[in-house]
């Protein structure tokens, strides 16, 4: 089931799948604004998270076969795009981009479990070096089991994915906060 979920996942266009992402992310907002003062809301999200990085764990090596050898990594930073535009093959550009997409709710989840009295950039940061982290033990995961090829421009877009998706919660929360005019009536 879990290949089937998977398959459907990078089959989709990159619209739907980015259209998925709005709804996930105001669907999150909407969520939070009405549940964020209920105990369950952290652990809720906690839960949710961590289904999410298994999810990504599953989608980048439990889904893929061990090859009889290892490719040598693509250390090279945006060689994908120097690829593409030397006449390579264009899947390249949508397997940025749905790299993007899969880091993108595990920083906007992320993100929200972190205190509320962190900075918005020190968020950005935790998160997307935190999840930049993940992904390059993934790719070292690929690479020493023979799991396909360990690239660069994976992490380098899994950590945009986490750094959007972080975005996104720091923009769309505002503490409530009360100021002395608004508690004198003016």
């Amino acid at each position: 089931m879990l290949h089937k979920v998977l398959r459907w996942f990078y089959c989709l266009p990159i619209s739907q799948a980015f259209l998925l992402l709005v709804i996930f992310s105001i669907l999150t907002l909407f969520l939070r604004k009405k549940l964020r003062k209920k105990r369950f809301w952290r652990l809720g999200v906690s839960v949710f998270a961590l289904i999410w990085l298994l999810f990504i764990v599953a989608a980048t090596l439990m889904s893929r076969s061990l090859s009889e050898s290892r490719m040598a990594p693509a250390l090279i930073p945006f060689y994908s795009y120097y690829t593409v535009f030397a006449g390579g093959n264009r899947e390249i550009i949508r397997s940025n981009l749905m790299n993007v997409a899969l880091f993108f709710p595990a920083g906007l989840l992320l993100c929200e479990l972190l205190p509320e009295k962190w900075s918005r950039v020190k968020k950005l940061l935790f998160v997307s070096l935190l999840l930049a982290l993940f992904s390059s033990v993934i790719e070292c995961c690929q690479f020493c089991f023979a799991l396909g090829q360990a690239e660069t421009d994976d992490v380098i877009h899994n950590a945009l994915g986490a750094f959007l998706g972080s975005l996104v919660c720091t923009i769309g929360f505002k503490p409530e906060t009360t100021t002395s005019a608004e508690d004198n009536g003016g």
